[in-house]
């Protein structure tokens, strides 16, 4: 493989892994704007499964469920923060 081969694939990839965190970032976004929507629901209550949830499911897509168990954290504290 030739260094510009290379270098092409390492940019293909940069910029693949950014349309990924960009789209995270939209669900977050969208995420939020479900949890604003939840009217005399408790957020303590929706958020109780939260961490659960993402760690079973990291689990199943062999990711590491402990910090599944923190991201979940995250995205609960980003929801509640922008209120």
């Amino acid at each position: 493989m030739d260094k510009y081969a290379a270098m092409t694939t390492v940019e293909d990839i940069q910029e693949r892994l950014e349309q990924i965190d960009l789209q995270i970032l939209r669900l977050l976004g969208d995420r939020k704007k479900v949890y604003d929507q939840m009217g005399d629901v408790s957020p303590s209550e929706a958020d109780a499964e939260t961490p659960s949830l993402w760690v079973e499911e990291a689990g199943e897509m062999g990711l590491d469920e402990n910090y599944a168990e923190k991201m979940s954290k995250v995205a609960i504290a980003i929801c509640k923060r922008a209120e």
